[in-house]
């Protein structure tokens, strides 16, 4: 064999042996259940969150009445192929917390920290929660919302998102200093077909326009907006303002703080 033909075979066989390593890496990312789980879920007096991290999934559910109580769970789960569901063995944590309006304290107490549990989805889509410890998971059933919830903050405009049951609740600030110049307000839906959020064209823009004696004067400037909030491949979150496009080449990163 010629040294030209040796270089070229070795060359063949490196490029292979790349793809076939690039590919053993590729399949190694894929982690079953990340897709069908990994969100952002709520309903009417219940929310739940589910991440994945080295190898388990956290689900952190929370239930809530509006006053001064709230309960919450702490789960650390496993995919299992044959149910299609996330299994928690003995590894769920439940607290309360009770808020008590004179000191403005909250106080926490631990119930258990041996809870079980079952995560599946029913056909159409929506998060069943099977709490073997006292079923309070029976009364609810969860809407996907992606992962959204947060604020996400780009110069000095920030967004702020969260879930008010099956629906998401908007809040555009931009700041001038420490004052809030102008303040967009959306009431929104996640769209799972799109994996966005969409807002209808019944939300509005409002501007600063002076303070008094109660604090900040704001004037309304429309209240036919619409908009529409995306995350890219690199983790930005998009606001698409179908108004006045005012969020035309802006990329909004997470707080980490919040």
């Amino acid at each position: 064999m010629t040294i030209r033909k040796k270089a070229l075979f070795l060359f063949i066989l490196l490029l292979s042996l790349g793809i076939f390593f690039a590919k053993a890496d590729t399949d190694q990312a894929v982690i079953p259940g990340i897709d069908m789980f990994v969100s952002a879920w709520s309903t009417d007096g219940a929310q739940a969150d589910i991440q994945y991290s080295d190898g388990f999934f956290q689900v952190y559910v929370e239930t809530f009445d509006h006053g001064y109580k709230r309960n919450e769970w702490i789960y650390l789960c496993t995919y299992d192929a044959d149910q299609q569901a996330l299994i928690a063995s003995n590894t769920g944590n439940k607290n309360i917390y009770i808020y008590d309006f004179d000191t403005d304290c909250e106080s926490k107490s631990t119930v258990y920290q041996n809870g079980s549990a079952v995560f599946s989805l029913d056909p159409e889509g929506y998060l069943v929660w099977l709490d073997e410890n006292e079923d309070a998971g029976k009364d609810f059933l969860f809407a996907r919302m992606g992962n959204y919830s947060g604020i996400w903050q780009c110069d000095n405009i920030s967004i702020n998102l969260y879930t008010t049951g099956n629906a998401y609740r908007c809040i555009v600030s931009k700041y001038d200093g420490s004052s809030i110049v102008a303040k967009w307000t959306y009431s929104c839906e996640y769209d799972a077909a799109s994996g966005n959020v969409i807002s209808d064209n019944r939300n509005n823009k409002e501007i600063l326009i002076g303070c008094d004696e109660e604090g900040e004067i704001y004037d309304t400037v429309y209240e036919d907006g619409a908009a529409v909030f995306s995350i890219n491949s690199d983790g930005y979150l998009l606001w698409n303002d179908l108004k006045e496009n005012a969020g035309s080449g802006l990329l909004f990163s997470k707080n980490c703080l919040e």
